[in-house]
């Protein structure tokens, strides 16, 4: 049992040695310190190992009382059920004793209840003979009330029919008459039935016609939303090229652009300055900060290329992406983008048209 103890000693040591040391090894890659650590966990796994075993005893020493605790409440409760047993005989012993003399007495009581019956039987024929003279006498005097009684209902019922049936005969009259009016009254709507049923025959043709001009009129509302696509499509490209002549050209002939300017641009322009309020309000609402970040670098640095890096990064996204978003939350409100994105060498900027706009919703 020692030798056993002694090898499952060694074995754990060596397993915590093993597992420290190869743990230590892996996260700091150092032989020497690895080995030190090996080294301090055998004793430390020693001396838990032992702690256990201290308290492994103690729980056993602990059993061994309360066992021995049981044993005695065991012997206790044996005494006990020795002494019921005994008294439980005795109780049969007097429960038969008992039993004998209530036989006796049983059979006393028979005969004394057999004489009872007969006396009882001869008592309860007389008394029966006597409630049937008594109940003839009862019925002949009941029979001649209720005869009356009959008699005096049959005149009062009688009375009372005569006056119900006045009644109801004016009722009838009532009746007769309420019918003859209602006769003439269904024969006045059953004629302006007619009029009114051509009414609402030419009510339901005129509303399948206003139907029929309603899928109409939602045609070409569906084509003329395709054709103002279109049309954007096209503003947005211009304004693409408008925006590379400028560049390419310089600053130095503004009149010139001017003058080049499209007219649907300045057409559509004043539309939007129309509804602007509440179209960029609901613009700004849509936007998240990181958007905001993105127009306030835009509009603020000359090259915002490093802004929108690191907020793209931040995003795990790329920065054209996060400036496509905006356009599209920007052509969902107002109908336009409002970010130019620029290329390699020219970097984003906000549309010319809207920079002013722009500058209000940050300000706001």
């Amino acid at each position: 049992m020692r030798s056993v103890k002694v090898s499952n000693r060694i074995l754990l040591g060596s397993i915590a040695f093993g597992v420290s040391f190869f743990l230590s090894l892996i996260a700091n890659r150092d032989f020497p310190k690895a080995l030190v650590t090996g080294l301090i966990t055998v004793p430390a796994t020693y001396a838990g190992a032992i702690v256990v075993q201290i308290k492994q005893k103690k729980q056993k020493f602990f059993l061994q009382n309360e066992i021995q605790a049981i044993s005695g409440e065991r012997q206790n409760l044996e005494d006990d059920i020795y002494y019921l047993e005994s008294s439980l005989n005795q109780l049969h012993v007097q429960i038969s004793e008992i039993s004998n003399r209530r036989e006796v007495i049983n059979r006393e009581v028979s005969t004394l209840g057999a004489y009872r019956y007969q006396l009882e039987e001869q008592g309860f024929i007389l008394q029966t003979q006597l409630e049937v003279l008594e109940r003839q006498k009862a019925e002949l005097n009941q029979s001649l009330l209720t005869a009356t009684a009959e008699k005096q209902k049959t005149e009062t019922s009688l009375n009372f029919l005569k006056t119900e049936l006045k009644q109801l005969q004016a009722q009838v009259t009532d009746n007769q008459n309420e019918k003859t009016i209602l006769d003439q009254e269904i024969t006045n709507l059953k004629k302006q039935k007619r009029p009114l049923q051509s009414e609402v025959d030419n009510l339901q043709t005129q509303l399948q016609t206003l139907e029929a001009q309603r899928s109409v009129l939602n045609q070409s509302l569906g084509s003329l939303k395709v054709e103002l696509g279109q049309l954007q499509g096209q503003v947005s490209s211009l304004k693409l090229e408008h925006k590379q002549l400028q560049l390419q050209s310089g600053i130095s002939n503004p009149q010139k652009r001017q003058s080049q300017a499209i007219p649907f641009l300045e057409i559509q322009k004043k539309q939007s300055e129309e509804n602007l309020s509440a179209e960029w309000t609901a613009l700004k609402t849509k936007l998240t900060n990181d958007d905001i970040q993105i127009i306030k670098a835009i509009v603020e640095q000359n090259n915002p290329g490093a802004t929108l890096k690191r907020i793209a990064e931040a995003n795990i996204t790329m920065p054209q992406l996060l400036i496509d978003a905006i356009n599209e939350r920007a052509i969902d409100t107002i109908g336009d983008f409002i970010i130019e994105p620029g290329s390699a060498s020219i970097p984003p900027a906000i549309a010319e048209e809207y920079l002013t706009k722009v500058n209000k919703m940050l300000e706001t």
